[in-house]
């Protein structure tokens, strides 16, 4: 079954499609999961994030299946939709963690929480940086970056020829730096 018929299918309501994509995507959904959580070897995690993606791609009838224009290849799209869903996914995690942990260090030492408090707040600012760049710049950073993956591997996952890689980084990089500077230099 070709792409656009399985999403005009699941999109139809169609269950017997839904459970097709889900078989056949599921590879593609739990590798990204398994990228995120690679420090992270909860395995309830890893199912809780994989039912939040499934959630998001299926909800208010398939919206975001709909949102699909075609202007990639489907799996990049749902690479980026899933990776995205799954930082939420551990941004929320991450929130939780840090406000239940915060009492236990404020006991261990008077300056570890401020040091923390103030990673904590750096790594908002750069997450909220890294939204202002376009979805492709968006991807390459953080596929390189965060994820550590090759050019040859961030070529691969982002639809960018390899050769191009390291000049799509640069330009991330330049954008983001002025992303930085206009919302943090006064």
């Amino acid at each position: 079954m070709e792409e656009r018929e399985l999403l005009y299918k699941c999109i139809s309501g169609d269950n017997a499609a839904w459970k097709f994509f889900i078989e056949k995507y599921s590879p593609l959904i739990k590798s990204v999961i398994a990228t995120s959580l690679a420090s992270k070897k909860n395995t309830s995690e890893f199912n809780d994030a994989f039912q939040e993606v499934l959630e998001e791609l299926s909800k208010n009838e398939f919206a975001v299946l709909r949102s699909f224009e075609g202007k990639s290849r489907f799996t990049t799209w749902l690479w980026t939709v899933a990776r995205r869903k799954v930082q939420r996914y551990l941004e929320g995690l991450e929130d939780f963690e840090f406000l239940e942990t915060e009492t236990a260090r404020n006991l261990q030492s008077p300056d570890k929480p401020v040091k923390d408090a103030e990673e904590h707040e750096l790594n908002g600012i750069v997450k909220e940086c890294l939204a202002g760049l376009d979805a492709k710049e968006g991807l390459v950073i953080r596929l390189y970056y965060i994820s550590g993956l090759s050019y040859k591997e961030v070529a691969k996952e982002s639809g960018i020829p390899e050769k191009y890689i390291s000049t799509a980084i640069f330009r991330a990089r330049q954008r983001l730096s002025k992303i930085i500077k206009k919302r943090y230099d006064k």
